[in-house]
């Protein structure tokens, strides 16, 4: 993917950048929209099937919009994209395990500092009793965390390093990502902030790696284990869908996040700071970005 980073290689008519930022949250607004006709024409369904079928009904039009733009209006191609098909299940993978260690580690710290318990009235089903739950609402989250990836990391950041430069595709990409989050509820500075943060580690992790497989684990991984292992807030928004363990968060919501999630608090800026830093040092040690991670 770094090749398509520099050069416009795969992409034949690359979008005009300012164009391109407009796009982006235009084009989720519409895939939003017809996922909601979508799931108005579908029997309405509960608990974790309905919740997982709203994850996919209001992501894959988005998905298919930026497929079509990249392939008809673009001329691209899927590897511009970051989807080469060489050991994707493999990337995806190692991402998934990568995503759960970064918010295991979130929620170690709180609790080393004695900032997260058991929830004393849990609101969802735990436990075994939630595995089959918790396997249906995976594929929901499987989906709504690559369509992000998709438009953030495979589509506007390689539209813009082909009409810009990869730093500036970097940093553009990753603070567009942070404000699609910014109608969120509950959000704050810090908030904003920490999404920038992931979205520069995924952005970094992508051009190593060579493709978005493995982001798109990451960004799985971190919100299936925020919602559904964990059972705490993700991006403001609650699952009660079931979890295996419902906790809570008790103490200072600059550390812990308060109601938006700990993705909002010190806690994950110093998790998501570290994971940056490793993932900035692995590409300077390598010499180049290129396929370090394959």
């Amino acid at each position: 993917m770094l090749s398509e980073l520099r050069r416009s290689g795969f992409i034949e008519r690359p979008t005009n950048p300012w164009l391109a930022v407009l796009l982006a949250p235009i084009v989720s607004i519409l895939g939003s929209i017809a996922g909601f006709f979508i799931l108005e024409a579908l029997p309405r369904s509960s608990g974790a099937v309905g919740f997982a079928l709203d994850l996919v009904a209001f992501f894959m039009p988005v998905a298919f919009l930026i497929w079509i733009w990249r392939l008809r209006v673009e001329r691209g191609d899927l590897s511009s994209l970051g989807l080469a098909r060489a050991r994707g299940l493999m990337r995806f993978g190692r991402g998934f395990g990568i995503g759960f260690l970064l918010f295991s580690t979130v929620v170690g710290g709180l609790r080393l500092l004695g900032m997260i318990g058991p929830d004393p009235t849990p609101m969802a089903v735990t436990g075994g009793s939630a595995v089959g739950a918790l396997l249906i609402v995976l594929g929901g989250w499987v989906v709504q965390a690559s369509t992000e990836e998709l438009v953030a990391r495979g589509w506007l950041m390689s539209t813009l390093s082909a009409r810009t430069s990869v730093p500036i595709a970097v940093i553009v990409s990753s603070l567009l990502f942070a404000l699609l989050h910014i109608l969120n509820q509950n959000v704050s500075v810090l908030a904003m902030a920490n999404i920038m943060l992931v979205g520069l580690f995924l952005a970094v992790y992508a051009i190593v790696e060579g493709g978005i497989w493995g982001v798109a684990g990451i960004h799985t991984a971190w919100n299936f284990a925020q919602a559904n292992v964990f059972g705490l807030e993700v991006s403001g928004n609650e699952v009660s869908v079931g979890t295996l363990w419902d906790l809570e968060e008790a103490g200072p919501g600059l550390w812990t996040g308060d109601f938006f999630g700990p993705e909002a608090g010190l806690v994950a800026t110093f998790v998501i700071s570290l994971a940056l830093a490793a993932i900035v040092l692995r590409m300077r040690q390598a010499g180049t970005a290129e396929g370090q991670l394959r």
